[in-house]
């Protein structure tokens, strides 16, 4: 899948490609995730290790897009931010308050196009990441990596 996204990027975008932070991410560093954040603001942005990632799976990507010469495009937050302008789902909003640009909305765009058309699943609170299956169908087909 992540194959088939770089071609549709390079094929929309040419000499553009993907900088990825996170796939696979074993359920011993889940948790040391989780301990850092737990009681915190910051712990609706991370997965409790009891209910598992899809990270644990090796079934989600952390990504964003760079460019020819190799810089990552503005998305209008850092990668893994916790606060509520990185969320897809509230672009519109923030767009219309002038907190995020024009040219953070077309970048994530340019993301989403080309992992969307691949069959990935966004979640709809982190711009960066994308789900290969559900997960209800990740958690009953495939085991977790410890």
């Amino acid at each position: 899948m992540l194959k088939n996204a770089v071609v549709e990027l390079q094929k929309q975008h040419p000499g553009f490609s993907f900088l990825i932070f996170d796939v696979l991410r074993p359920l011993s560093a889940q948790q040391k995730l989780w301990d850092h954040v737990v009681g915190t603001a910051q712990q609706d942005y991370i997965a409790d290790p009891v209910k598992r990632s899809i990270h644990n799976f090796g079934m989600a990507v952390d990504l964003t897009v760079i460019d020819e010469r190799g810089q990552a495009l503005d998305m209008g937050t850092e990668f893994d931010s916790f606060q509520d302008l990185a969320q897809p789902q509230l672009e519109s909003r923030f767009l219309q308050e002038g907190r995020l640009l024009e040219i953070h909305v077309k970048n994530r765009l340019i993301l989403r196009r080309a992992m969307l058309s691949a069959g990935f699943l966004q979640l709809p609170h982190e711009w960066w990441h994308y789900n290969a299956e559900s997960g209800d169908d990740v958690r009953a087909q495939y085991s977790v990596i410890l």
